[in-house]
C-alpha cells in the first residue's frame, strides 16, 4: 500500500519534461506541443512581472500621498 503524507511526495507535472504533450494522447508532435507550452509559460511570466511592476508603481504612489497627507 503506498501512502502519500505531503504534497512533496507528488511528482507534478511541470516537472516532467513532455508530460502533457504525448503524442499518443493529443497526437500532436511532441517538439511542437514543448514550444508552444514554453511559449505560453514565458508570455504568463511577462504579464506577471508587467501587473508586479504596475501594482509597486501603485502602492509607491500610494505611500507618497499618504505621506504628504500626513505631514500637512
Amino acid at each position: 500500500m503506498l501512502t502519500v503524507r505531503t504534497v512533496d511526495q507528488i511528482r507534478a507535472a511541470r516537472n516532467l519534461r513532455s508530460f502533457r504533450s504525448c503524442a499518443v494522447s493529443t497526437g500532436m508532435s511532441v517538439w511542437r506541443a514543448d514550444a508552444r507550452r514554453v511559449v505560453q509559460a514565458e508570455a504568463r511570466l511577462a504579464n506577471s512581472e508587467v501587473r508586479r511592476r504596475w501594482l509597486a508603481g501603485h502602492w509607491d504612489a500610494h505611500r507618497m500621498r499618504a505621506r504628504r497627507e500626513g505631514a500637512g
